[in-house]
């Protein structure tokens, strides 16, 4: 019942964003736990117009980022776990997009993940050998 409710809330405008944990059945019978994040997308004139689900696994397959098929943010902390553990020095550099999300409200998601893949790409030519690389949330590679 708090299903229904929570997502009356979110459809009315009453609530913005809610995080949730489901169980999904995967196509051979298990149930795999997932985190849910429900927000609502309002027009100029606050009123909600779109609703976005982001849906992410829990289990250990998770660690791929489903648009660029990179590995995530699950595995760039473990990966630094691990040269923290073996005392291996590193340089990170972090790289984000500024106001990605026009992109997406100009032209779609559709094409802004199409962009997101290409920087990807990019990225891994110029990592390729000599380092490592990782999708963080959002749209920082």
């Amino acid at each position: 019942m708090k299903f229904k409710e929570d997502m009356t809330a979110i459809l009315q405008g009453r609530l913005e964003k809610k995080e949730t944990e489901w169980y999904l059945r995967h196509k051979d019978g298990d149930y795999i736990p997932c985190n849910v994040k429900y927000y609502t997308i309002k027009d100029y004139a606050k009123t909600p117009t779109y609703l976005a689900v982001i849906i992410s696994s829990q289990s250990v397959d998770s660690h791929l980022d489903p648009v660029t098929g990179l590995p995530n943010q699950v595995k760039f902390l473990e990966h630094l776990r691990q040269l923290f553990s073996e005392s291996k020095r590193a340089t990170i550099l972090l790289v984000g997009t500024y106001d990605f999300a026009q992109i997406n409200k100009l032209y779609g998601y559709t094409f802004g993940n199409k962009v997101i893949s290409a920087l990807a790409e990019h990225f891994k030519a110029l990592t390729a050998g000599v380092g490592e690389l990782f999708r963080g949330e959002g749209t920082m590679l």
